[in-house]
């Protein structure tokens, strides 16, 4: 055609780029989110591919400008997926981590995305979260770290009484009062040893202390006892308390309906079902029961866990093992516990899913431990769900009855010189056990119930060199012997070779009104030989004896035809056995009461004297001549003078029945002869002085008083007072002074009761005194 006139030509190329969109969170987002503090975190990115190519992606972590973490992802066009980002820096859980803490530490997170070909940054996002510790994980990762705690430990000869309300008798936060009523049936005899009301509460207001309500049981006024809290810790709301409160209401149970009124301030606080629980003696029973309590509260939930962490409260519940366990049950308490919402570990064996109640409930859970059980327990209370809440564990141990033959088990199987330790056990129908080793015997709340048929308790052989025996309870029959030792003779003509014997703190009594207490020897020595020689000490002391007791008895076998003859309590020992004639003897003593010494105070001539006499079977008095007079383990010699008469000064710093042993080993003109008698030490009366304190109610110490002495006005030192003052127990020392201060916490005006016991010891008599503190 015509002219035309050809110029440049362009290729355009639309050429596709990577492209990203990004969103990141920390675990916790609420209220401005929360990196916990004591673990490690963990960082969600949800990726999108927005872009018109397939990618690779790298993902890193910075934390405060530092690079903690990398990861890389594919992801196709219009595609998303989920990257997950770990911080593993353990930050410290202090007073900071607190909710509301002033100098709160926050933390700077940035994630950055790049394409991995090109290295182009693509994305970069940032967070700044407070460090915060996450109370739902369990009080090990909460401020102050805690766990659950002994409350009290019982054994009891009846039974225990657990108590849980419903459902429909939970307090909402809006409401303001509620009534429980229990009715409780205790069997003929009984009678209440410990009752307690377990009140578990959430959403509190009431800025980290004890909610405030008011509380009756059976119309009168109760404080609490103890009480324990917990929070969550993150967000808006993780000032809010949970927790648990326990008032002691054993004055107040009675047989029949039982009725407990809390009453509170509106909106501040919503209450769980409360428990009660009742502990209580049977007279009678023989069926023993240890009950080991252990409370606490920890608010637990299985949310906002990315890293999947275990949420627990992990607790060792330490018991002293019962020797004879008939069987062992634990009972675990949960509030708001719901199906799905948690397992329990226990001595390492899981119980899953447990409960099913609601988030309105107080519910109870109960573990057989009888193959299990030990002196230590772990309890993991695990959290599968949303919020739960760990309260109050119960370890119940039935005892069974050790009888004699487990006694001469645990005694075979006592190493040769060791100690066998038996507190706590009650054994039933004892007789003819034997025992062919050294071994001390002790215990603590020991009680052995013999069978009365006439053999001894504990048969101690001739090879034997040394027993020991304290801390039982002998509850006898007619005609018993409780311990009885066999010596042999020794190289000389006169001489008996015995066991050592020790028989210290040790109680008899009669198994029931038709026993006859004369009937009963506490210890009895056999030989062949009438002679009341030991070569190796007997030493019975401190032992409490029903009246009428013989606590030394000397056996003679082989006469009266083998019969053997027991010789009476101050009887004479025929030596002769040859032409030359003798005369018996005599010896006649009093058993005597005095009280105990404390020669600091009361002086060195403090005490009072025992005497015998000394005489021939013809009541002619005997002087000049020498006795041995046993006593407290220590062996005095002293010599009759011109009535007959010896005498030993008794001044004993221990209360106790104390055995007393006088030999007359005879001599050319004279027969042996001996006495046994009884010293008994009855504790020095003290005096309390409690004045009447009057204390500013801003004083921010407030201090109360009270002085020991004993009955003549001298101050006694380094003894324990207890105060007790508005449902709490105080204690301190007593100086040098006899003065005890104790710190009180008491902020309301008005006047207090104030008690100020002394529980007594081995040298001083119990007294309790009462006084006043007044807060103007």
């Amino acid at each position: 055609g015509s002219t035309i006139l050809a110029l440049q030509q362009f290729v355009v190329v639309k050429n596709a780029v990577p492209s990203v969109s990004a969103k990141v969170a920390n675990e916790y987002t609420s209220g401005g989110g929360a990196c916990y503090a004591g673990t490690n975190n963990t960082l969600q990115v949800n990726l999108t591919n927005d872009g018109l190519i397939d990618a690779t992606y790298t993902v890193d972590l910075y934390v405060n400008g530092e690079k903690l973490d990398s990861t890389e992802v594919s992801v196709a066009v219009g595609e998303k997926t989920v990257v997950y980002l770990t911080d593993d820096t353990i930050r410290p859980i202090t007073a900071a981590t607190v909710n509301g803490a002033e100098n709160a530490e926050k933390v700077n997170y940035t994630v950055v995305i790049s394409d991995k070909l090109s290295g182009a940054v693509l994305s970069e996002s940032t967070l700044t979260p407070t460090v915060l510790y996450n109370g739902n994980l369990g009080k090990d990762f909460a401020y102050p770290a805690e766990s659950i705690t002994p409350f009290n430990s019982i054994s009891i000869n009846g039974d225990i009484i657990i108590d849980t309300k419903a459902d429909s008798t939970y307090l909402a936060a809006g409401n303001l009062s509620k009534t429980d009523v229990w009715t409780i049936e205790l069997p003929a005899g009984a009678t209440v040893v410990n009752g307690y009301v377990y009140v578990a509460y959430n959403w509190d207001k009431t800025d980290g202390t004890i909610p405030v309500w008011t509380t009756t049981f059976n119309n009168v006024a109760i404080s609490p006892l103890a009480s324990y809290r917990d929070q969550s810790n993150l967000g808006t709301y993780g000032k809010y308390g949970y927790g648990l409160v326990v008032y002691d209401v054993s004055d107040l149970i009675q047989n029949g309906e039982n009725t407990f009124v809390l009453e509170k301030i509106s909106g501040m606080t919503a209450v769980y079902p409360s428990t009660l629980v009742v502990l209580y003696n049977v007279s009678g029973s023989e069926a023993i029961k240890n009950v080991y309590m252990f409370n606490g509260a920890d608010l637990l939930a299985n949310s906002n866990n990315l890293a999947g962490r275990t949420a627990a409260a992990n607790s060792v519940l330490d018991i002293d093992l019962p020797m004879f366990i008939e069987n062992a049950k634990l009972h675990i308490f949960a509030a708001s516990a719901q199906s799905g919402e948690g397992n329990l570990i226990v001595n390492g064996q899981t119980f899953t899913n447990v409960w099913s109640g609601s988030s309105n409930s107080t519910n109870e859970y109960i573990v057989d431990l009888t193959d299990s059980i030990a002196s230590s327990n772990s309890v993991s209370f695990v959290a599968t769900g949303s919020t739960i809440l760990a309260l109050q564990q119960f370890i119940v141990v039935d005892l069974a009855t050790p009888t004699a033959s487990d006694l001469q088990k645990l005694i075979d199987e006592t190493p040769a010189d060791g100690v066998l330790n038996l507190s706590n056990l009650n054994f039933a129908d004892v007789s003819n056990v034997n025992i062919t080793k050294d071994i001390t015997l002790v215990g603590d709340n020991l009680v052995i119930n013999t069978l009365g048929d006439g053999n001894p308790v504990f048969n101690i052989a001739s090879d034997v060199e040394k027993v020991s025996i304290s801390g039982v309870e002998f509850v006898a029959n007619n005609g018993d012997v409780l311990v009885k030792a066999i010596a042999k003779n020794g190289t000389d003509d006169l001489s008996i070779v015995n066991p050592a014997i020790e028989l210290t703190n040790n109680t008899v009594t009669p198994a029931n009104e038709n026993v006859v207490t004369k009937s009963i020897t506490f210890f009895e020595l056999e030989a062949e030989r009438a002679v009341l020689a030991p070569s190796n000490p007997i030493t019975i002391q401190d032992n409490n004896i029903a009246d009428g007791v013989k606590t030394f008895a000397f056996e003679v076998a082989g006469l009266n035809d083998g019969s053997g003859i027991d010789i009476p309590q101050g009887g004479s020992i025929n030596t002769n056995g040859s032409a030359t004639v003798k005369k018996a003897t005599v010896i006649s003593s009093k058993d005597i009461t005095t009280t105990t010494v404390n020669t600091k105070l009361d002086g060195k001539n403090a005490g009072k004297n025992f005497s015998i006499t000394l005489k021939d079977s013809t009541g002619k008095v005997l002087a000049n001549k020498e006795v041995i007079i046993y006593f407290n383990n220590k062996a005095y010699k002293r010599t009759t003078d011109a009535k007959g008469v010896a005498t030993l000064k008794v001044a004993m710093a221990k209360k106790g029945t104390y055995g007393v042993l006088v030999s007359f080993l005879g001599d050319k003109d004279y027969d042996a002869s001996y006495v046994t008698a009884k010293v008994k030490v009855n504790p020095q009366k003290v005096k309390i002085k409690v004045p009447t304190k009057k204390i500013k109610s801003s004083k921010k110490t407030k201090v109360l008083t009270a002085t020991l002495t004993n009955s003549k006005g001298k101050a006694i030192k380094g003894k324990k007072l207890t105060f007790t003052v508005n449902g709490k127990k105080y204690t301190a020392k007593t100086n040098s002074k006899g003065i005890a201060k104790v710190k009180v916490k008491l902020s309301k005006k008005k006047t207090y009761k104030v008690t100020v016991k002394f529980a007594g010891d081995n040298t001083y008599k119990k007294l309790t005194k009462k006084g006043k503190a007044v807060i103007k």
